[in-house]
């Protein structure tokens, strides 16, 4: 007897399914008797990991003509007002313009004419945190950088931090989408907070310019002349130091602003124009001035870096020679070479930086910050790194064009470097005369840390496409594009299907800005996107 009934009843409820299945729409709904709508199922809400917004489906029910959708702010009760209250014939929707790292309680009920409407379905989710600062290129100064952010997304707390040192707290002046930070220290990464009511609305890190470095010692190039050169300056800035006892100090040579100076020696023997070496021990900062950069003038001469050095600098000058900038063939040991702020010009006879076949030439970390690097390499890679022992190649908001177009390669390298990264840079007319792009010397070498981010790439020099990288593996590639009379592309690299001269204003007189409609790519060296 319970087994009949059983059956009897399994029946009922199988017929019953079938019957609300194959309703339809509404009529069919109230032909059958039903008088409500059935609620929402597999109600699923994702939480976009890159901005503060949630997407919400579910399965759509046959006897639903739309759905009313709810989500209310921290409230689980539904007793308040909903932030967002919307009805859609879809069965999804994006909730957006939502608080970054908070909790949204949302409900669907279904809804049709002549029906009463469904119980709601209801599910939990928090955003991801949100992201509404940005920091113009152009606004980032030695003791100041301008944040901004869209006037409508408001803030009442901006916090500035020195790793996880709050330094300063600003609660005023916030209202409209700007606020210029002051009283920074230069050459300093800061890290900027802000949120409002208590709930983070965005977070960004950002390094100040470079200031005046500090050093043991400090000389004006403005005393070189013709009979007291560089290289004597630097002579004497190390037997000042030999004479207070110190082997390893530094030394600040300022270059006075808009002023042209020659980077030489002098021979004593005839007064005519020799290398400049290094003196062993010192490191040395050449710092000019942004607003109205000097200039180095190498000519055809060569500076020697033998012996160790903790850092070789180049910074907010320009460097204009003829054959080569390094071209170290003696033993060396320097830990940061680094050039930031600079532009970098004429090296067309040889190349820019250039390290000879030889186990002694230490060179650990080689930077380039900011700069512009033109006409250089056109018989060498315009980084020639071969044999020596190099660790890292670091090259970020740059620019580099009109290089090595009937020479090698932008990098060269016959061993293995633990880092090479360019970031945020844009390269146009390089790499020429059926050579690799970037080259290791085979499959055999390569970098454990091998990126391209933010890069855009416009017209290389030559159309060989079978040479493009040499290494033990690829690189790793984000939001990096080519124009398509770029010949080296590799993988990773989005196609732009217009020539270079689509994309920038005026690529052929070092215009870099990036028109209009490629803007929001995001790509390359930050100062040609504006603001």
């Amino acid at each position: 007897m319970k087994k009949y009934l059983l059956s009897v009843c399994t029946v009922v409820v199988a017929l019953g399914a079938m019957l609300l299945t194959s309703c339809s729409d509404a009529d069919q709904a109230k032909e059958m008797g039903l008088t409500k709508v059935l609620s929402p199922t597999n109600l699923k809400a994702v939480s976009n990991q890159m901005e503060p917004s949630i997407t919400v489906s579910w399965d759509a029910m046959s006897n639903a003509e739309s759905y009313i959708l709810e989500a209310y702010v921290e409230d689980p009760t539904y007793s308040g007002t909903p932030a967002i209250q919307v009805e859609t014939a879809a069965t999804s929707y994006v909730l957006t313009d939502l608080l970054g790292e908070t909790e949204y309680n949302i409900r669907v009920k279904g809804i049709a004419e002549g029906l009463e409407e469904s119980r709601w379905s209801e599910i939990t989710r928090a955003t991801a945190a949100e992201q509404i600062l940005s920091i113009p290129y152009n606004k980032v100064e030695e003791t100041s950088i301008t944040l901004t952010w869209p006037v409508n997304k408001t803030i009442d707390l901006l916090e500035v931090k020195q790793g996880e040192t709050v330094v300063q707290t600003i609660t005023s002046g916030l209202g409209s989408g700007t606020y210029t930070v002051t009283g920074l220290t230069g050459g300093t990464n800061y890290t900027f907070v802000v949120s409002m009511t208590g709930k983070r609305r965005g977070e960004i890190s950002q390094t100040t310019e470079i200031g005046e470095p500090t050093a043991d010692y400090s000389y004006d190039a403005s005393n070189i002349t013709s009979t007291y050169s560089m290289g004597q300056l630097l002579k004497d800035a190390a037997a000042q130091a030999a004479n207070d006892g110190k082997t390893n100090y530094t030394v600040l040579v300022k270059i006075p602003a808009g002023q042209t100076i020659p980077f030489v020696s002098i021979k004593e023997e005839d007064g005519s124009t020799d290398n400049t070496i290094l003196p062993d021990g010192m490191s040395v900062y050449f710092y000019g001035d942004k607003d109205n950069m000097p200039t180095l003038d190498f000519g055809g001469k060569i500076l020697y870096v033998n012996g160790t050095h903790n850092v070789v600098a180049f910074q907010k000058v320009k460097l204009v020679g003829t054959g080569y900038l390094l071209n170290q063939n003696k033993a060396c040991d320097v830990t940061n070479l680094s050039f930031e702020l600079c532009n970098i010009s004429g090296f067309t006879g040889n190349t820019f930086v250039r390290t000879q076949s030889t186990a002694d030439v230490k060179i650990t970390n080689i930077n380039v910050k900011k700069c512009l690097i033109s006409d250089c390499g056109n018989n060498y890679s315009i980084f020639d790194l071969r044999k020596a022992t190099v660790q890292s190649v670091v090259i970020e908001n740059s620019t580099i064009y009109n290089s090595a177009t009937n020479g090698k390669c932008l990098i060269q390298r016959d061993n293995n470097l633990t880092v090479l990264r360019i970031v945020n840079t844009t390269l146009y007319n390089i790499c020429g005369n059926a050579q690799y792009f970037i080259d290791f010397g085979g499959t055999g070498y390569g970098a454990d840390s091998f990126i391209f981010e933010n890069v855009l790439m416009g017209k290389s020099a030559d159309d060989n496409t079978g040479k493009v990288i040499r290494a033990s593996a690829a690189p790793t590639v984000s939001n990096t594009y080519c124009t398509n009379d770029w010949y080296k592309s590799f993988a990773g690299v989005e196609l732009i299907d217009v020539e270079a001269s689509a994309v920038f204003a005026d690529p052929e007189n070092g215009d870099f800005t990036v028109k209009p409609a490629y803007q929001e790519l995001g790509a390359g060296d930050p100062r040609w996107l504006g603001e």
